[in-house]
């Protein structure tokens, strides 16, 4: 029967209820804890919406199956604060979580004294390359062990600390691509994150990374006892097996277009290797190709922006066009302190997003990302946006995806100011606040050539 209806994040379109069953839930806990098992002591902090199937997997099942117990933060606000106070030995976060994080983790060594950040700098790359035999599985010779105390105890303990991972034996990525530039840094200061791969219509996570075995920063795992998965001609990845619900409450045309066959098809695009690790490049729809016929994954661009703490968040588009253009976000609160480090006085966020030495800081980093592209996916062009992205004006679902195909509907004349050679376009835009009251904002906003300096 019946247990929870589940409702999609909306990235294509209004979100729909998925019927997952006891059967479902159960199943695909069973499977996850064989994979990743719970102990009997292990606590949990709970932070995510109830609405999400992940919350579902990670906090309600545990705890009716096993006992777990489970701690709720106190606010939005002091999830770090609470973090540390629980030490979570299991915690979930989704792409865009891990993502502050590793924000944050820079923007604290950023402010560092001269000292610390020496010592960050001196043990990093050992991190880096003890995160790479474990990747690759290869055995950790005695004198690298011998590093490894030394860094964890000169600078990786102190970081994991104040992050809120001292404790935590199992910390999970889902919910969307994260960048491997910041799967990297977690691992190499000692968050042993593993990346997991599902969807609400699968009852969750269906495919995790074992920490025992080795894995690779672009993998999400191999699947759970009971899941099938299928790679269709066109790189399609279909999920089948013990969690496929039974389709979406009330909408059988939308039921018979995803779900066929007993199988889930998930619109994602991906291979499998020959271990039986699954891949994700990247939403099918979502790829874009340039006018040259090129086809590129603009997830993986923003990712790799995004690993920046200077960038909080960033759309590329480029498709049946000849060249790639971006709009970014800037993180207001590093970029501010930037600012104030370098003496550049500003008002608000929309003065300090438009000035010229927040330009080439940011410049910078592009140029940083485009050396890793190839070269006709680079980004030639961006504009840094007056404001963030809002879920609360559509632009983003609630677990904070890109609704790609409203955005570029909504800053149409922006992109085209993007490709047309302009260095500047007037901006004006509505903003809808909580409460219902409506502003409009105008603005000069410059368009960034990343080829001049």
């Amino acid at each position: 029967s019946i247990a929870v209806l589940l409702y999609t994040s909306g990235t294509t379109g209004l979100p729909k209820g998925s019927m997952v069953s006891y059967k479902n839930l159960l199943s695909i806990y069973k499977g996850w804890d064989e994979a990743l098992p719970w102990r009997e002591k292990d606590e949990n902090l709970s932070f995510l919406p109830p609405a999400w199937i992940g919350e579902q997997i990670f906090t309600v099942a545990p705890n009716l199956v096993k006992g777990i117990v489970v701690n709720f933060i106190e606010k939005a606000e002091t999830i770090q604060s609470d973090l540390r106070e629980v030490g979570p030995k299991v915690i979930l976060f989704g792409a865009r979580q891990w993502e502050m994080v590793c924000s944050e983790i820079q923007s604290k060594m950023i402010d560092a004294p001269w000292w610390k950040k020496s010592v960050y700098n001196l043990f990093l790359p050992v991190g880096y390359r003890l995160a790479k035999f474990q990747e690759t599985g290869q055995m950790i010779p005695w004198y690298w062990k011998v590093l490894r105390f030394i860094a964890y105890w000169s600078v990786f303990r102190a970081l994991q600390d104040k992050i809120g991972f001292t404790k935590t034996r199992t910390p999970i990525t889902a919910g969307a691509a994260l960048s491997p530039d910041n799967l990297k840094l977690l691992r190499a200061i000692g968050v042993p994150i593993v990346q997991g791969y599902g969807a609400t219509e699968v009852s969750g996570l269906d495919t995790v990374q074992v920490q025992e075995n080795y894995y690779r920063p672009e993998g999400s795992g191999e699947p759970f006892p009971g899941v099938e998965i299928r790679i269709t001609d066109e790189g399609e990845i279909l999920l089948g097996g013990v969690g496929v619900v039974r389709g979406y409450y009330k909408q059988p045309d939308e039921t018979k277009k995803a779900f066929r066959s007993g199988y889930f098809y998930t619109g994602d695009g991906g291979y499998m290797d020959d271990k039986g690790e699954l891949y994700i490049v990247d939403r099918v729809k979502d790829m874009q190709t340039l006018s040259n016929g090129d086809r590129f994954s603009p997830t993986y661009i923003e990712g790799r922006l995004k690993f920046s703490p200077y960038i909080k968040d960033c759309m590329v588009v480029g498709n049946n066009r000849d060249s790639v253009v971006a709009i970014i976000n800037m993180d207001y609160e590093n970029t501010g302190r930037w600012a104030e480090r370098n003496h550049i006085a500003y008002t608000s966020h929309q003065d300090l997003s438009q000035k010229k030495e927040v330009g080439e800081l940011l410049k910078g980093i592009v140029g940083n990302v485009n050396n890793v592209l190839p070269e006709k996916q680079r980004v030639t062009r961006f504009v840094v946006l007056h404001k963030d992205f809002d879920p609360d004006e559509a632009e983003l679902t609630r677990t904070r995806k890109l609704r790609r195909d409203f955005m570029e509907k909504r800053y149409e004349n922006l992109i085209q100011a993007l490709y047309g050679g302009q260095d500047k376009v007037d901006m004006e835009t509505t903003v809808t606040y909580r409460d219902g009251r409506q502003a409009t904002w105008k603005i000069d906003m410059l368009v960034q050539d990343v080829n001049k300096r």
